[in-house]
């Protein structure tokens, strides 16, 4: 339930944001963005001051190194989302494009 996108060109990475985790129990939504380089072959952790809610199901692209992401679902109160979040690659740092629709 987590979006995933690729980058093109340059040396290639992956891009992963949100989700649902069940381990044992109860699901969790998570918030976490994650960078998986090809060619170092390693995942860091991105990090911003203001990250999107938790939510699983949503979409997510990436122009300009820029990850956008739209929608999705959370718990915890339960709801659905219907707002565009920016993370500008350069800068680690989400900020609200547009809230509603």
């Amino acid at each position: 339930h987590h979006a995933a996108v690729i980058e093109e060109g340059g040396s290639g990475a992956m891009y992963i944001m949100g989700g649902l985790r069940c381990p044992n129990g109860p699901c969790k939504c998570r918030d976490d963005t994650w960078r998986y380089s090809f060619e170092e072959e390693k995942w860091t952790k991105l990090s911003a001051e203001d990250p999107p809610t938790p939510r699983y199901s949503h979409s997510m692209v990436l122009s300009d190194n820029i990850l956008y992401v739209f929608g999705g679902e959370s718990m915890k109160p339960y709801m659905y989302h219907n707002e565009v979040k920016a993370l500008s690659l350069k800068e680690y740092g989400y900020e609200i494009l547009r809230d509603e629709l």
